[in-house]
């Protein structure tokens, strides 16, 4: 004979009897704290939702329900807690519309249990076999209640974005007219020839390529030399290298306006229309004329480092230049690698706009242009306006007796360095080894 015991409640059970009440003690918490909240009605509405609740919570069926149902009035009391530390400050009409539409959407899950009218009601109603989807309903009008109070305050986040940029871009059309370098700044490129960006720097190799740089020197100080000098050459032939010790002498001169070395692999040096802007903000640096002559055509012209090629020419270099009555002896511009730029149609105004443009400056202006011979660019430095203004040197038609003696300068110091260093001894390698080796590189 069995002897039977009183079932005892499992601890599933027990755990699931515990899910509401403490959830409900803190919405009671949160709702107390609603009074100073500028928004009629939240607070009864929170109350009405916790009458329908103290009598969800007899119930120990429907678990899984209980357990949602618990998590959502857990994040219910932690928004009804924001809302009170928001109202605290300030509040936006915007933030005071949507606390009345959550109120709304409470006030309309109490009324939708307004037909249960006593505490026996609700409880028998709840234990009914209808009571999972009572539970439910009500579970999901608070989910959907706190879905649409935060969805209204991410939209509110994106709206006050779109409004912060439209006014940075207002006041960006008319900045402190009196400081252009604060306009041009944000309009150029980190692309001068001493720029850390730069982060490999080639120079020539002390005794290399001397008639070449010698010649080139030679053209900036004649008075009589078209304005314009192209050096052409393939790619690896060291058109940088030049460009860079070409450069870092005409600065040791003192006349190195401004430079521009292109690079396809960044994006702000391969932009052909921040290279009037760049050119501008150095020879605003270089020379107190130019600052004064840009300085007033910014003013007049706030706009212009955001125009069109030829409007930026205009008005940043051709016209203040043009005006300029005490500039120096001579002043030098570099623009390196013009084939890197990334847009070939461009490129192409740009050789035209500087050739029409270099020659009626009022004091001398040289203009030193490197690239590879791509046709868009060859096209136009042969056409015959751009050749009476321009001298062109073709790196790749160099004499060979040029090329090997500067391999032979290069080999001999670093092979001679790895012989002392490395090897203690001076006499490595002879000089028929050095001849031999610069032989095999033709």
């Amino acid at each position: 004979m069995s002897i039977s015991t009183p079932s005892q409640p499992s601890r599933s059970d027990s755990k699931d009897r515990k899910l509401l009440p403490s959830a409900i003690g803190v919405l009671t918490i949160a709702k107390e704290s609603l009074d100073g909240v500028p928004v009629l009605g939240l607070k009864a509405a929170v109350g009405g939702l916790l009458e329908i609740l103290k009598a969800a919570k007899r119930t120990s069926d429907n678990n899984q329900d209980l357990i949602g149902l618990d998590a959502h009035l857990n994040d219910l009391s932690n928004l009804l807690t924001s809302i009170n530390e928001k109202t605290k400050t300030n509040a936006s009409q915007e933030f005071n519309d949507r606390i009345a539409k959550l109120t709304s959407d409470l006030e309309k899950t109490v009324e939708s249990c307004q037909h249960l009218h006593s505490q026996s009601t609700v409880l028998k109603f709840i234990t009914s076999e209808d009571n999972s989807s009572t539970i439910k309903g009500i579970n999901e009008s608070i989910a959907r209640a706190i879905r649409t109070f935060q969805l209204g305050g991410m939209v509110s986040v994106e709206q006050g974005v779109t409004r912060i940029e439209q006014r940075l871009d207002r006041l960006e059309v008319h900045p402190d007219s009196s400081d252009p370098l604060a306009i041009l700044r944000g309009h150029t490129a980190d692309a001068r020839y001493d720029s850390s960006s730069r982060i490999v720097v080639t120079r020539c190799f002390q005794g290399t390529r001397s008639d070449l740089l010698d010649k080139i020197f030679e053209w900036a100080d004649d008075p009589e030399a078209k304005p314009i000098y192209w050096l052409c050459g393939l790619a690896g032939t060291g058109k940088s290298t030049i460009s860079q010790t070409v450069s870092e002498g005409f600065h040791e001169r003192g006349m190195l306006g401004a430079s521009f070395f292109f690079s396809r692999d960044v994006a702000e040096r391969s932009n052909p229309l921040l290279v009037f802007p760049t050119l501008a903000l150095s020879l605003v640096r270089y020379h107190e004329g130019f600052c004064s002559a840009i300085s007033a055509s910014i003013q007049k012209n706030p706009e212009a480092c955001k125009a069109m090629l030829q409007t930026q020419m205009e008005k940043l270099f051709a016209k203040p230049l043009q005006d300029v009555t005490d500039g120096p002896s001579t002043v030098v511009i570099v623009i390196d690698a013009l084939d890197e730029c990334s847009n070939e149609p461009l490129v192409q105004e740009m050789i035209v706009l500087l050739a029409s443009t270099i020659p009626k400056l009022p004091f001398r202006t040289r203009l030193f242009i490197t690239s590879r011979p791509d046709v868009h660019i060859r096209s136009r430095f042969n056409d015959p306006a751009l050749k009476s203004v321009s001298e062109a040197s073709i790196l790749h038609d160099i004499d060979i007796a040029v090329v090997q003696h500067d391999i032979g300068l290069y080999l001999d110091h670093h092979l001679r360095r790895i012989g002392k260093e490395m090897l203690g001894d001076e006499s490595w390698p002879s000089q028929s080894d050095i001849d031999s080796l610069t032989e095999r590189a033709k």
